[in-house]
């Protein structure tokens, strides 16, 4: 048996048209200007899709994406919290902005949610009785060039590098997950998330 926690409301939806790392191999760096804002996204088990300014837009963690960068259908969604934007800037700065990570779906929360709470995934609800699950949730580790990205220096030591790597794992930036629906189910701006509390 399992509990359901209130989290907050969706205030963010977005996708990423293409990576962002930018940069040669040996100069990548992260590059937040693919993400698009959406008003709502159709999910399904392959990832999220919008349409923005009367274009469908296929994210590029979906498995359809011509330049997918989905692994093996770990992460083809992606959610955050406005909490932990909040610890972010505090750690780093002010650029931190909310969804500047690139998770498909922010909540606004007011606590941290960390993979103890997050391992039983999640319940999106609109108020016209829409229900999705969200499940098989993997944290969103940080990568290199988010790390330089929040530390605002794109030649920050190795040694300054893996300790805002610590900073920023274990959910703070996110967590991965999917659903399991092969037709498509639709997420709003204004929907409640749910944590389902294992206990």
């Amino acid at each position: 048996m399992y509990d359901r926690i209130e989290l907050g409301r969706i205030v963010r939806l977005q996708i990423q048209t293409s990576s962002l790392k930018a940069g040669p191999p040996k100069g990548r760096y992260y590059d937040p200007e693919p993400l698009r804002e959406a008003e709502w996204l159709e999910l399904t088990a392959d990832g999220a899709v919008a349409v923005i300014d009367g274009e469908r837009v296929v994210d590029v963690h979906n498995a359809t994406h011509p330049a997918t960068k989905n692994r093996d259908g770990i992460n083809p969604l992606s959610i955050g919290f406005t909490s932990h934007y909040k610890q972010m800037r505090d750690l780093f700065d002010q650029h931190l902005i909310n969804g500047i990570a690139g998770e498909n779906i922010l909540v606004e929360t007011t606590s941290l949610v960390g993979f103890n709470q997050a391992r039983g995934g999640f319940v999106i609800e609109g108020e016209d009785g829409r229900r999705i699950e969200f499940g098989s949730v993997s944290i969103a580790h940080p990568c290199v060039e988010f790390s330089r990205f929040a530390l605002n220096d794109r030649a920050a030591a190795p040694l300054v590098v893996s300790k805002a790597l610590g900073q920023l794992d274990s959910g703070v930036r996110g967590f991965y997950g999917s659903v399991a629906s092969g037709e498509p189910v639709r997420i709003e701006i204004g929907d409640r998330v749910f944590a389902m509390d294992l206990g």
